[in-house]
């Protein structure tokens, strides 16, 4: 870490680096059945997960920039469906972008005051911490959707989870 970087946030970037890697290893092998798949009627599909994570990502790069889409307040649950491929050039945009700004921060940078979405506004700090947690819960819940599918149709589950 950079020796500005306050020490709350090197917990925060290694996380943040590990859920990256995590969502492109539980993607290994992924078709384009398997990403559209509805594990029920009302689920969202693995595409809408790393879309939404796209969504997120991106607008935590533009929240610690002040601009692009934290400014617009863009509504978090409608995307449109992209391929994969261009998902992933955009996230990894998004993720160094935001890897670059967190290291950039200053203990004084913590206590900010964030919109969130015009639903409620608090420091900083709890917003890096939750964007980590928010990732790591989608990685479970692709991973569930993955290994069911893999259950239903027969796919090899170690392509992309191990366990």
């Amino acid at each position: 870490m950079g020796e500005g970087t306050p020490h709350q946030i090197a917990s925060i970037v290694r996380g943040h680096a590990a859920m990256h890697t995590q969502l492109w290893l539980r993607l290994r092998a992924i078709t384009e059945p398997e990403l559209d798949w509805p594990i029920h009627p009302h689920a969202n599909t693995v595409r809408w997960i790393v879309s939404h994570l796209l969504f997120v990502e991106v607008w935590t790069a533009d929240m610690l920039e002040g601009s692009g889409t934290y400014l617009k307040n863009q509504d978090p649950k409608r995307y449109e469906v992209q391929d994969l491929r261009l998902i992933r050039t955009q996230y990894r945009s998004a993720f160094v972008r935001t890897q670059r700004n967190m290291l950039a921060l200053r203990t004084e940078d913590l206590d900010r005051e964030i919109d969130m979405l015009g639903v409620m506004t608090v420091p900083l700090l709890p917003v890096l911490e939750n964007h980590v947690h928010h990732a790591a819960g989608h990685m479970y819940q692709i991973r569930f959707i993955r290994g069911t599918y893999a259950r239903e149709h027969g796919t090899d589950k170690s392509a992309f989870d191990e366990w």
